[in-house]
């Protein structure tokens, strides 16, 4: 028999014990009972009204930690639970970054001290003394020549005063210099107190002129600024009489401003295969230090974004935005978010209690009145088979009969 009963349901195929088979039951189908066995025209009965589709709302989705994150500035460091705001936290770490760009800061010179004093063809020491006019004015006069290889001379230098976060990351050696002959390989390699990558100075033959050269792997604190020194060598000695002079140096110092910051989207969808909408975006975070911050929300048909928040304290920031289509990608359902900071010099957190998804689905639900299928005849099998749902968890229960006694 054929029921025009529009059950709603997953594509299921049980075989029921004793010889009623439900096959093929779809979303939107009428429910066929046969009676395999003896092939009995069997009284089928529907009880009940109640309606089997129902959709609950408030289902919860989070991101997952940290596939879902894109980190431009920071980085993941704990993973909490985001679906509710319990104080269950994940904690994002702020990055450290530049957050302007390189200037020259200023020029400094050797200064106080000499530590190495081994270019001994020119002038006596001091040496620092004979270098130290710089660019301002013609040089003076004094300078330090020598002829032969792996021979070095070493001044310390005056220093600049930075600003908090502020780090030399690039220097230009200039120097006053020139050579006797067109020796080959006579360069002039420069080292000095931290590491700045290959750096040497060609001089020119027969007069003097300035030659630069620069170092931009630098990331120096106001501390080893104040400790720089600057050493000089060359690796092919000249004939008698002949070498290497250098008459003033300097070197301008280029620093770039450094701070924390957080800068980060997270894109996620809900998994549920029963997805039937996805309603509102809830949030709840902070930030360990006073800094602006701003949350973000990814509009895919204009590929612009809309600020949901700026905030500027360290209290817990408690929201929701309900959704609309473009906020939700047609073909994904993926909605993405973006935190920003501004940068501060003091590192800091984010903590998220709370980002999550509500949706709703499309859950099967039948009350206890809902569906019965019963076979009354007392010939074949003798049975009765009871097929149910009941609220939002289909089960089969199987009711022996007793034709005897009569009962169940």
């Amino acid at each position: 028999y054929t029921v025009d009963y529009n059950i709603l349901s997953q594509d299921i195929e049980p075989i029921l014990e004793g010889g009623y088979e439900i096959d093929n039951i779809n979303f939107g189908d009428s429910l066929e009972v046969v009676n395999v066995l003896d092939g009995h025209n069997n009284v089928v009965n529907i009880t009940g009204v109640g309606d089997p589709y129902i959709h609950p709302t408030g289902n919860l989705e989070s991101p997952d930690q940290w596939g879902d994150f894109v980190f431009t500035e920071g980085a993941g460091n704990t993973v909490g639970e985001l679906e509710t705001n319990d104080a269950d936290e994940a904690i994002i770490d702020s990055g450290f970054g530049p957050i302007a760009g390189e200037v020259l800061e200023g020029l400094i010179y050797p200064a106080d001290s000499d530590i190495l004093t081994n270019w001994d063809e020119g002038d006596a020491p001091p040496h620092w003394s004979k270098l130290d006019e710089g660019v301002a004015g013609a040089p003076d006069g004094g300078f330090i020549k020598e002829r032969y290889m792996d021979i070095h001379d070493r001044w310390n230098f005056g220093t600049l005063a930075l600003a908090a976060d502020e780090y030399v990351t690039k220097m230009i050696f200039y120097g006053y210099i020139k050579k006797d002959g067109a020796l080959p390989n006579t360069e002039i390699i420069l080292t000095a107190s931290v590491a700045i990558g290959t750096c040497e100075w060609v001089a020119p033959v027969g007069d003097y002129a300035w030659i630069s050269s620069t170092s931009s792997v630098l990331f120096m604190n106001q501390a080893e600024l104040g400790d720089f020194w600057l050493d000089v060598y060359f690796g092919i000695s000249f004939p008698p009489g002949w070498g290497n002079y250098i008459e003033a140096v300097y070197i301008g110092v280029y620093t770039t401003l450094y701070g924390y910051q957080a800068d980060y989207t997270m894109t996620w969808d809900v998994l549920d295969p029963n997805l039937f909408s996805i309603d509102t975006l809830y949030y709840d975070y902070r930030t360990t230090v006073a800094v602006d911050c701003d949350l973000d929300i990814y509009n895919w048909d204009t590929t612009g974004w809309l600020e949901l928040e700026s905030n500027t304290g360290v209290g817990w920031y408690t929201g929701s935005y309900t959704l609309t289509d473009p906020y939700i990608d047609d073909g994904t359902n993926d909605v993405k978010i973006r935190f920003q900071t501004a940068t501060t010099a003091t590192n800091f957190d984010m903590e998220l209690d709370q980002i999550a998804l509500s949706y709703t689905n499309s859950t099967i639900s039948f009350d206890m009145r809902s569906l019965s299928i019963y076979d009354t005849f007392s010939q074949g099998s003798g049975t009765i088979e009871f097929w149910g749902y009941f609220y939002d968890s289909p089960y089969v229960n199987q009711i022996l009969f007793n034709n005897n006694t009569q009962i169940f």
